[in-house]
């Protein structure tokens, strides 16, 4: 369990310290997706690599986290219309998705993303009755490269799991760098006192 916190904890501060995206909405978005995450086999790490980048095109993460849960449960559902949406062959797409759903999710937005801006992807985005969540999946289609660049980040840091007590170090130095000048400054105004009151001491 102490490993597990200290790779989670470390997959999040690497993704949040070489991001624009926040702490505290990697882990609010990943604790959303997680359960829909693992009925698909997409990994937690995986799960920061989207968050970071709806995070850093600023999509609400309610909004953001259920657009992106039922698009995984949609393609699920009907595999030969995402697998045509994907540009792919229904039994490579459908055996792809069992193997590994996140590259499969990728490919579909990588695929929806060629196809243009939101205006282009908008009919799509109808008929896969998600319009409302247009903005967040255009976001996730316009930045594929970016979302394997944070889940590689996350899973590199999570695999490590040293980035967080790292972190923890630095912090920890940091203040006890502030304490010790704060002790030498408080030193000195005391010899400076001593001085004016009692020159002899």
């Amino acid at each position: 369990l102490r490993g597990a916190m200290l790779a989670t904890g470390s997959a999040i501060n690497e993704v949040a310290q070489n991001s624009s995206a926040a702490e505290s909405y990697l882990v609010d978005f990943t604790a959303r997706v997680s359960g829909t995450g693992k009925q698909a086999g997409i990994s937690q790490t995986q799960i920061m690599g989207f968050a970071s980048v709806l995070d850093q095109d600023m999509q609400q993460v309610e909004m953001a986290s259920t657009a992106l849960q039922t698009v995984i449960m949609k393609v699920y559902q009907e595999p030969a219309k995402f697998a045509k949406m994907a540009g792919k062959d229904v039994k490579d797409f459908t055996k792809l998705l069992k193997e590994d759903a996140n590259e499969a999710l990728l490919q579909l937005l990588e695929n929806l993303g060629s196809k243009g801006g939101l205006q282009q992807l908008a009919p799509l985005f109808k008929d896969m009755k998600l319009d409302g969540a247009a903005g967040v999946l255009n976001t996730l289609a316009a930045n594929t490269a970016s979302i394997r660049e944070e889940q590689e980040r996350a899973t590199t840091a999570y695999k490590e799991g040293t980035s967080v007590i790292n972190e923890f170090n630095v912090q920890n130095n940091t203040v006890q760098a502030r304490l010790d000048k704060a002790k030498n400054g408080f030193k000195e105004v005391s010899y400076q006192l001593g001085e004016k009151m009692l020159p002899l001491m």
